[in-house]
């Protein structure tokens, strides 16, 4: 086909952004996200919103889509039957009760209904859904349908706007409970359990910190979810008290940071068989680092044992990856170790990750 009619080769993404690109100048935010729910293209993205395309929602997307290429091919033969089909729809909407019901497609009336109400109503995370003359006026016999869609529509925007407040790491009901009081909403609601079902740690580039809620669990180191427990054979282990999915910030290593030759030095003074606690990394200037955690209590949380010295190592990958990124703390930058989820980890799980060739202590480059 592109042979044939001398089309250049564009991925699905690409199409995708395009029609992305295009909502942003003319349509609301309800219509964006219609076609953003139907423009999905992975199962990432489908649990992520926890969002069902049913049939209302293609036959509205199927008229959003047709707008825009009504709008670049003015043109065109195909172009100007899918105004005109698309006049139709809007003129038998705005016209007469007689005109709406004769309509074949039920679906279709509904979605073109819904597109009229949210051009004169649209969905916004703190509007309030139009009233029934409103409704009626506009959508006539789907009033009714189209007030639920309405509905389903902002409460999905609500739920999106609370999952991405909380980036890397899942947030508690207490304060998932705490944002929504804070936003006002007395109504329309997400429940909570639903919230954290969908939630997703949201993808970042190694480096700085930004994250308020990390930052302040790396500073009192409250890290919840994880236990630290005796064991017989390993003296203490982490274990887990929740899920944490992969990609998501489950703890940091905690300690002093020093330079890599002082390191060095405190290895030289550990016994063969007994664990160093050091962590060797390379710092975002380049420099080799080292965090020193041999002490049970750091000086700056003398009454917590820090989870991230506790977890133990595997003798092949393990469920975590650390990684260095730089947090700002007290107005202080300073390099810290994260450890990621390599993989969902469910509860009543041990942590552990591979300290590298030396088992005494850790390391990580970059």
């Amino acid at each position: 086909m592109y042979c044939r009619y001398h089309l250049p080769k564009i991925t699905s993404q690409s199409a995708r952004r395009v029609f992305e690109a295009a909502t942003k100048k003319d349509f609301s935010d309800g219509e964006k996200s219609i076609v953003a729910d139907y423009l999905a293209h992975s199962d990432a993205n489908a649990e992520k919103h926890y969002r069902l395309l049913n049939d209302d929602i293609i036959c509205a997307s199927s008229i959003l889509l047709d707008k825009l290429g009504n709008c670049s091919s003015e043109s065109d033969d195909d172009g100007r039957t899918a105004r005109a089909t698309t006049s139709a729809v809007s003129t038998a909407h705005v016209g007469s009760t007689t005109a709406k019901a004769s309509y074949t497609n039920t679906k279709m009336d509904v979605a073109a209904a819904f597109l009229l109400l949210i051009q004169e109503f649209p969905v916004t995370l703190n509007g309030v859904a139009p009233q029934l003359d409103d409704r009626t006026r506009i959508a006539n016999i789907h009033q009714r349908a189209c007030y639920d869609k309405w509905r389903s529509v902002q409460r999905n925007m609500r739920k999106d706007d609370i999952i991405s407040s909380f980036k890397r790491r899942q947030p508690t009901e207490r304060k998932i409970e705490y944002y929504i009081r804070k936003r006002e909403w007395g109504s329309n609601v997400p429940q909570v359990p639903e919230i954290i079902q969908c939630w997703q740690p949201q993808p970042t580039q190694q480096g700085e910190v930004t994250d308020q809620e990390i930052m302040q669990h790396v500073k009192y180191q409250k890290w919840k979810g994880l236990h630290i427990i005796d064991d017989e054979k390993k003296g203490k282990k982490v274990m887990t008290s929740r899920v944490f999915k992969k990609g998501e910030v489950v703890c940091d290593y905690h300690g002093k940071l020093i330079s890599k030759s002082s390191g060095q030095k405190l290895m030289e003074e550990v016994e063969d068989g007994q664990m160093g606690y050091l962590f060797f990394f390379r710092g975002s200037s380049g420099k080799a680092l080292c965090i020193d955690a041999q002490s049970e209590r750091c000086t700056c949380h003398p009454n917590r044992d820090t989870v991230g010295r506790r977890i133990n190592h595997a003798k092949k990958k393990g469920n975590l990856k650390p990684i260095r990124e730089t947090i700002e703390i007290d107005g202080k930058a300073q390099d810290i170790i994260l450890f990621i989820a390599r993989r969902e980890i469910a509860v009543g799980e041990e942590l552990r990750f591979a300290y590298g060739v030396d088992k005494t202590s850790f390391s990580v480059e970059g």
